[in-house]
């Protein structure tokens, strides 16, 4: 259960090889673009790029069909979880969407995304881990639970905390994990040599949020140093 004794349920869903293979090229494409011509914003993002919350959509009405493709992925399966009845329209419709491309040393600090319905997070690129450990934690998606009762998680050391318990998902790539927007959440560092060739590179998504301004975010070039 969540701080509010609702009970919150995080999912995961692994794209077959050949869906990961259709879609990732071309978004990881388009990040490292948006990363060189944008200067994106600060929000949770300790380092590393974070988008406008409009960018999978401009992808989308630009003709780009994995940026469509990937957020109806996202709305079918928050609308229609298995075992249950279809959500409403409105609490399923992605309604913003943003890119995340996180280099050696970057994190996401712990956030949530209220008033949102449900928010989910697409890997489109996962470096190797420089940390020699089998069981690094980098990049790792970390989500905090409001109550508990159990012994917690002893990987993250915090197994005699029985109020804020803690887990975390295993990036990679064509992984959708989705949560409700209310729960706590971050990124754990990334470590990793491969900075150039293959940084972390997500997709973020938003579902449900009403009235909803996406226009005022116009084009922001990326900042150019005056030169002598």
């Amino acid at each position: 259960a969540d701080a509010m004794m609702k009970r919150a349920e995080v999912h995961v869903v692994d794209l077959v090889d050949a869906a990961t293979i259709k879609l990732n090229p071309a978004l990881h494409s388009h990040a490292l673009e948006l990363e060189a011509a944008d200067d994106g914003l600060v929000v949770s993002n300790r380092g590393g790029f974070h988008s406008k919350p409009d960018a999978v959509q401009k992808l989308s009405d630009c003709g780009c069909e994995e940026a469509t493709q990937i957020m109806n992925l996202v709305r079918s399966c928050v609308m229609y979880e298995p075992g249950k009845k279809p959500r409403y329209e409105n609490d399923s419709k992605v309604t913003t969407a943003w890119i995340n491309v996180c280099r050696n040393g970057n994190t996401h600090g712990l956030h949530s995304h209220q008033p949102a319905k449900f928010s989910a997070v697409y890997y489109v690129s996962v470096p190797e881990s420089k940390e020699e450990e089998e069981d690094s934690l980098s990049g790792h998606l970390v989500l905090r639970f409001g109550s508990g009762g159990n012994e917690g998680n002893p990987a993250l050391g915090l197994e005699d905390d029985r109020w804020c318990l803690w887990d975390h998902v295993e990036p990679k790539e064509g992984r959708l994990v989705i949560f409700p927007s209310s729960m706590p959440h971050g990124v754990l560092k990334v470590s990793t040599a491969a900075d150039d060739e293959k940084p972390r590179i997500s997709i973020a998504f938003n579902t449900g949020e009403k009235n909803v301004n996406l226009e005022k975010y116009g084009k922001k070039n990326k900042k150019r140093k005056k030169t002598e």
